[in-house]
């Protein structure tokens, strides 16, 4: 019975001497935007219909991995067609409505963050 009760003290201060006061470094950054948390989820239901590697394609090029989003943001195409105004013939995606202004917002954020994968 000692042995247990010594076992359960030791157990304890273990437990307590693993505390943080800072609760901001115990956290998750769930707000940092990731391609993959954010950024394949706007471009699979926006994009990818047309923007895929099949012989069906309708987009110049696909959008399916994120070296190929990454590249297309990289080089500004992505990012000005999705921002132009509605009623653009240029606009994309095509034939629908313009992205909201937050899912735009979240690309602009990857883009700022680095390019997180």
């Amino acid at each position: 019975m000692k042995l247990i009760n010594i076992l359960f003290v030791i157990g304890f201060i273990s437990l307590i001497s693993c505390t943080n006061d800072s609760e901001s470094d115990l956290m998750i950054e769930l707000d940092t935007i990731t391609y993959t948390n954010r950024i394949k989820v706007i471009i699979d239901g926006n994009c990818i219909i047309c923007h895929h590697s099949g012989a069906d394609a309708i987009g110049f090029f696909p959008l399916e991995t994120y070296e190929q989003v990454k590249d297309e943001t990289l080089n500004g195409e992505l990012l000005v067609r999705i921002q132009l105004e509605q009623g653009n013939s240029l606009l994309m995606p095509q034939g629908r409505d313009r992205l909201s202004q937050g899912l735009i917002d979240d690309i602009l954020s990857w883009q700022d963050g680095g390019y997180l994968e």
